[in-house]
């Protein structure tokens, strides 16, 4: 008689549905989060274990629609693969304020969560103009834009958004970016500083700062509430010591 468990091990394609990945994930985040913050790299994991089964994008539903998010992506994408949303409070916040034929301005749509739920909440008497530049989150976001029948309310606009017409180079965090925060837990730093990657050549071992007094030259503009300086040459990085 053939034993069976001789054989390779394999899962049917058919198990990977959206709510059975989520639900082994669900735990990775969990710990994820208590041991390293939000952004920290663990959801790369089991990211790269579905990009090998589904390529770069996959498909959830939410609110009873499709919605594509993008597989590289270890933090909007992947919170809201797993818990089918994007900022629960400000989304409850956006549910009770956006009402019926309201014209909503989506400055940095990214893939198009919000822009989903305000189209969703104007709905046919209202619009929605969402401005995103970064090429992949474009494409997503007029995929889930068309996928959810928002067409004719959505009009999506491929470029950034600033004080003054003209053009700026576009760095994604995919590229390697590099932070240099001085808290020990950067979620309650007020400051941070980052080297962009086609920049990180011009700075050396940046490594070899850690733990040393150091003065930061530029000017500050402000990131998610924080104050930011963005570093372009070894120059603006001084020894204090």
């Amino acid at each position: 008689m053939k034993d069976d468990r001789d054989g390779p091990l394999t899962a049917p394609r058919a198990w990977f549905t959206p709510e059975n990945v989520a639900a082994c994930i669900a735990p990775l985040k969990a710990i994820h989060h208590r041991l390293a913050g939000p952004e920290a790299a663990l959801s790369s994991i089991p990211l790269a274990a579905m990009r090998a089964i589904f390529g770069d994008d996959f498909t959830v539903r939410i609110r009873r629609k499709p919605f594509t998010v993008n597989l590289h992506d270890t933090i909007v994408s992947f919170e809201i693969m797993v818990y089918k949303a994007w900022q629960p409070l400000e989304t409850s916040l956006y549910e009770r304020l956006v009402r019926p034929g309201d014209r909503v301005i989506d400055v940095g749509a990214n893939i198009g969560y919000f822009t989903a739920l305000f189209a969703e909440l104007v709905g046919d008497e209202g619009s929605v103009l969402a401005i995103e530049p970064e090429p992949n989150n474009i494409r997503l976001l007029r995929k889930n834009v068309a996928a959810r029948g928002l067409a004719d309310i959505v009009t999506v606009a491929e470029t950034a958004v600033g004080a003054s017409a003209g053009s700026a180079n576009l760095y994604t965090a995919a590229s390697g970016n590099t932070f240099l925060d001085f808290c020990q837990d950067y979620r309650t730093c007020p400051f941070t500083s980052v080297i962009f990657a086609a920049d990180k050549a011009n700075f050396g071992d940046v490594a070899s700062l850690q733990g040393k007094p150091v003065e930061i030259h530029g000017d500050v503009v402000s990131f998610r509430g924080r104050a930011e300086i963005i570093l372009h040459e070894s120059s603006q990085v001084r020894s204090a010591e």
